[in-house]
């Protein structure tokens, strides 16, 4: 049998006493919230993931005469970006159109905001996210993966965010996704590790994009 109406509305009374006058039971229903939150959203993402996640990426044969021929850069880096930020040769070019366009400041704001979209999709455990959420899970940082990115946001933060000087923050991530060996392709991975490479190729382009988009930047306002 269910509930009555009028015992409902007095759980509910009381509930919502406890919730107004308990600030750790406020505080403690909020992370049980966010949990929450945080378990269905992965559970979607692996109801949904792609099935390309099992196969080598396949970069289109358009892209790669284009990347051959350094045009339309931007685009196809945002596409295809965990290839392009391996690319030493593709980087340069980017930079190299950056001095050379003759819209210099539309260029970048076209490459900024290309940049923050695609940084808005990277979300790992607690700290692997543009907004950070040490509460999220009960245990925080969830792997090593979420714990060298806390370190990445520690390291960025004792430099106050100054990206122009945040090499050896940069280098440090980046030694740690390459020891990853995320060029290796996805067959034979359980599912979870393969989203875990997924999101480590995705944070590895985000730092390698972020750092090139502050050299592009110091470069044009030294001009």
């Amino acid at each position: 049998m269910g509930l009555t109406l009028p015992f409902q509305l007095v759980i509910l009374l009381v509930y919502g006493t406890i919730y107004m006058v308990d600030p750790d039971f406020r505080e403690s229903e909020k992370i049980r919230i966010a949990t929450e939150k945080a378990r269905m959203e992965e559970a979607r993402r692996k109801a949904t993931i792609d099935a390309r996640l099992f196969q080598e990426s396949a970069i289109t044969e358009s892209a790669l005469v284009d990347f051959e021929n350094g045009k339309n850069l931007t685009k196809n880096c945002f596409n295809e970006s965990f290839y392009c930020a391996k690319n030493k040769k593709i980087l340069n070019d980017l930079e190299s159109e950056s001095r050379s366009n003759r819209n210099k400041s539309k260029f970048l704001y076209d490459f900024s905001k290309a940049l923050k979209a695609k940084n808005e999709k990277i979300f790992y455990g607690c700290y692997c996210r543009k907004n950070i959420e040490p509460k999220v899970f009960e245990n925080c940082p969830v792997d090593d993966l979420d714990q060298f990115c806390k370190n990445n946001h520690e390291c960025y933060n004792e430099l106050m965010y100054e990206y122009k000087n945040s090499e050896s923050c940069k280098n440090k991530f980046i030694t740690f996704l390459n020891k990853m060996n995320l060029d290796k392709d996805y067959s034979g991975y359980t599912l979870d590790e393969g989203i875990k490479i997924q999101k480590m190729r995705a944070i590895y382009s985000s730092v390698i994009f972020n750092d090139l988009l502050s050299k592009m930047k110091e470069s044009h306002e030294s001009k």
